[in-house]
């Protein structure tokens, strides 16, 4: 059995071709810590706060700060069962922002 970790490997490619964004999607708004969306985060922070989130969740920021140090200027994580996920996210509603 091959298991492939797709938001490390989007995180790689995201940081080769100098991607302005990364965006992942989950079934949650985003990082949740104590029931509350976190709507905002630093590389820093993100990093800081990644080994007190539950295991998907944690790779999800694992790759995300991985983007950001290949150069990413931005991490999104969203909510793939939300009307038009991508563009909301994009426009930071009901997400996690990652940036440096």
């Amino acid at each position: 059995m091959l298991n492939i970790d797709g938001d490390r490997a989007a995180a790689n490619v995201a940081g080769a071709i100098q991607s302005d964004k990364i965006l992942f999607i989950t079934n949650v708004d985003g990082l949740l810590m104590n029931d509350k969306l976190v709507e905002k985060l630093t590389n820093a922070e993100a990093k800081e706060i990644r080994p007190k989130v539950g295991f998907g969740m944690e790779k999800k920021i694992l790759a995300a700060t991985e983007a950001l140090d290949m150069g990413v200027k931005e991490a999104l994580i969203g909510n793939g069962q939300r009307e038009n996920p991508v563009s909301s996210a994009i426009s930071h509603t009901k997400c996690t922002v990652i940036t440096k």
